[in-house]
């Protein structure tokens, strides 16, 4: 993780490895993140710190659930913009759910089909994040 913004993941309140964004140029062999080996995406970054009192905002970014904690707001990340089988039962005990994916096209899409997904069982919003 030499050269990387590192981000602890955990699973059940264990530390499971870290993600790590790259300080430098990305190239084919320096991906722009990495991931420990072994992690599967089978949670969500942040989630053990929400409430499920409250509406939660789901994300892609691991950059985000940082960012809305510091504006009172809580989110979790799915860390990429795809959605395992096993992110979306972590999400079950959450009435009110915002996606709020990156605002390009791959963001908007993606933030569709996983809306689509989670309305069976959720209120479900889209947000369109802008800056």
């Amino acid at each position: 993780m030499a050269g990387r913004v590192v981000f602890p993941l955990y699973e059940n309140g264990s530390l499971i490895g870290y993600a790590g964004r790259t300080t430098l140029a990305v190239s084919d062999t320096n991906p722009k993140w990495l991931f420990g080996k072994g992690i599967r995406k089978t949670f969500l970054y942040g989630l053990e710190r929400c409430d499920l009192a409250k509406p939660l905002i789901l994300c892609e970014s691991l950059w985000a659930p940082l960012w809305f904690y510091e504006h009172g707001l809580q989110a979790a990340s799915l860390m990429g913009s795809e959605m395992t089988e096993e992110q979306e039962r972590c999400l079950d005990p959450y009435p009110v759910i915002t996606v709020a994916f990156d605002n390009d096209a791959t963001g908007i899409e993606k933030a569709g089909h996983i809306g689509d997904r989670l309305k069976a069982k959720h209120r479900v919003s889209k947000a369109r994040l802008v800056g």
